[in-house]
């Protein structure tokens, strides 16, 4: 990634052109082992810590799912940096590398790649989309099937009650029939109530599915994969520290565990249920059912407070403080807890942020790192 890149004609590369597709089809021949199979959620996982470890590149997920074209076809320019990443990841110096050893091995078999032949990015595996029209569907037909059950009862009622009056003598079916309008009313009203009733059982049992339903899509990323572990570590902004976040998953993976630091979305940590989490709250963990998904939770939270330096006059030192919960998803309880600080100074307050961020992995790499 170090290498200067040759000066070349063009410098804006479209996602449908020969060589980006080309590049984008060695990757996921790499991962899947054929052009043809779709990537899923766990490949685009690996291949985002793999880059980020191997090329030094972080490429958000919407990003990378972009250029296998996942959310939209593939069409407007690409980020040169990131086609460097996916030609250091497939073994090549950067992009013009990759491109001038097409080009070589296209001269010589004379077939060079049409964009009118190359075939749509299979998209990625994800069911949730027919869970939720299965749900929805279910839903509906329970509701028609109960309207259908109350009707039925009503007709029932008025058939037996008409049989009852034309039974009765002439001179007293005036009288019945008075008293039977009254109990007509009331009985409507007693329906009405039971509709009221079974409305709000209704609602409830609506809103139960809706929370599932959002549990699934809002608060998890990898609900169909299962890790040893995830690791979260968010600051006092409630904004996820993806660095060291990555850093501490690395820490677990070469440990021979499996880890995930995008467990959690981005509504998951700005919601109320995170500080439930990091209580080790019982009901909560019960809420996201992640039971067969995660067996441990690493749990931090970064605090920074910046002062002017006394030694070194134009810097700032920043103090940065992590508390730390490790739960056991199995026991739905609070294993293991505990905190420390450290010092770092700059030349400004981003800088002594960074330091103080790499002096918290290491000083918890070496002390804390052990489960």
């Amino acid at each position: 990634m170090d290498d200067k890149l040759m000066p070349n004609k063009k410098t804006v590369w479209g996602k449908d052109d020969p060589l980006v597709v080309e590049l984008i089809n060695q990757l996921r021949f790499k991962i899947t082992g054929s052009e043809d199979t779709p990537m899923s959620l766990e490949d685009f996982s690996t291949l985002h810590e793999d880059i980020l470890n191997k090329c030094k590149t972080k490429i958000d997920d919407r990003t990378l799912k972009e250029y296998f074209g996942y959310y939209s076809s593939r069409t407007g320019g690409c980020s040169l940096n990131i086609l460097n990443a996916f030609a250091v990841y497939l073994g090549y110096k950067n992009f013009y590398t990759f491109k001038k050893e097409i080009e070589n091995n296209l001269k010589k078999n004379d077939n060079w790649i049409s964009s009118s032949k190359i075939k749509e990015a299979p998209k990625i595996e994800d069911n949730k989309v027919e869970k939720k029209k299965t749900r929805i569907i279910l839903f509906i037909v329970f509701i028609v099937a109960f309207l259908g059950l109350l009707l039925l009862i009503h007709f029932d009622r008025t058939s037996i009650k008409n049989n009852n009056i034309e039974a009765l003598p002439i001179d007293n079916q005036e009288i019945i029939l008075k008293d039977s309008f009254q109990s007509d009313k009331e009985n409507e009203a007693g329906l009405d109530k039971i509709s009221t009733d079974k409305a709000k059982k209704l609602n409830s049992a609506e809103t139960r599915m809706i929370e599932t339903t959002q549990r699934v899509d809002v608060y998890i990323n990898d609900y169909n994969n299962k890790f040893d572990i995830a690791v979260l570590i968010v600051n006092d902004n409630r904004q996820q520290e993806n660095e060291i976040s990555s850093q501490i998953a690395a820490i677990y993976s070469n440990q021979g565990y499996s880890v995930s630091y995008s467990f959690f979305t981005t509504n998951f940590i700005q919601s109320h249920y995170l500080t439930e989490l990091q209580n080790a709250n019982s009901q909560t963990i019960h809420m996201l059912d992640i039971d067969s998904q995660i067996k441990k939770i690493i749990l931090g939270e970064v605090t920074y407070t910046f002062r002017e330096g006394s030694l070194v006059a134009g810097t700032t030192i920043c103090n940065a403080k992590i508390n730390m919960n490790i739960i056991s998803v199995d026991q739905k309880s609070l294993i293991y807890s505990f905190s420390f600080s450290v010092n770092a100074n700059g030349v400004s307050k981003l800088q002594a942020k960074e330091q103080a961020l790499n002096r918290l992995f290491f000083k918890y790499k070496e002390e804390y790192s052990s489960l």
